[in-house]
């Protein structure tokens, strides 16, 4: 062995194209995912809207859900169309959403934004190109880099940091309602309890 000319691979190379191949496919299965709606795995289809965690819907499935009474799991804090954004994007001819700007198609690895105050998508690199920081790219709306700039990019942790934040966060609302609710109630039966005594002293008299 050995005198043929041929060569045999030794196990460092045998790695490197083991985790070149891993790659490839690990970039195949983000750009699939990258024109799926997030919530029924069809492709995206204008109307759509984004969510807080960076995720992409087609706005008839999110009606659809809203009003399912068998709602699927994993979507609990989106409650409402309030919690989503409607999206202002370009879908190109391969059915991917492409960036107005730099013309950049969106692979699900390459950076890309959206705003919560316009809805207007683009990527990092028309962001850095023309060094947007606080005005929309497209419209020139003001927004806020650190509430408004939504990534499509955000890691597992990032959403669930996010998630929990907005949980928690409807979680409070939902108590604050509760309580002026409750106090409400208490003022409306002080009310009572006022006129009940009021209407019991006229008749005594």
């Amino acid at each position: 062995m050995g005198n043929d000319g041929g060569s045999i691979p030794d196990r460092t190379s045998q790695i490197r194209v083991r985790k070149r191949k891993r790659r490839i496919h690990k970039a195949e299965i983000q750009k699939t995912k990258s024109n799926l709606c997030s919530m029924t795995k069809e492709q995206l289809r204008k109307p759509i809207v984004g969510d807080r965690l960076g995720q992409l819907y087609n706005k008839t499935s999110v009606i659809e859900y809203l009003l399912n009474k068998n709602k699927p799991t994993g979507f609990e804090h989106i409650k409402s169309l309030k919690n989503v954004k409607d999206l202002k994007c370009l879908i190109n001819d391969n059915g991917y959403i492409q960036c107005q700007i730099s013309q950049e198609e969106f692979s699900g690895l390459n950076k890309f934004f959206f705003l919560w105050t316009c809805g207007c998508v683009f990527s990092k690199t028309a962001m850095d190109e023309l060094n947007i920081k606080n005005k929309c790219i497209n419209c020139n709306i003001d927004f806020d880099i650190n509430k408004d700039l939504i990534s499509l990019n955000y890691s597992k942790k990032t959403k669930r940091e996010i998630l929990k934040k907005l949980l928690n966060i409807k979680k409070n609302s939902i108590n604050k309602e509760n309580i002026i609710n409750e106090l409400k109630f208490k003022d409306n039966n002080n009310e009572i309890n006022l006129l009940r005594h009021k209407t019991k002293r006229n008749n005594e008299i």
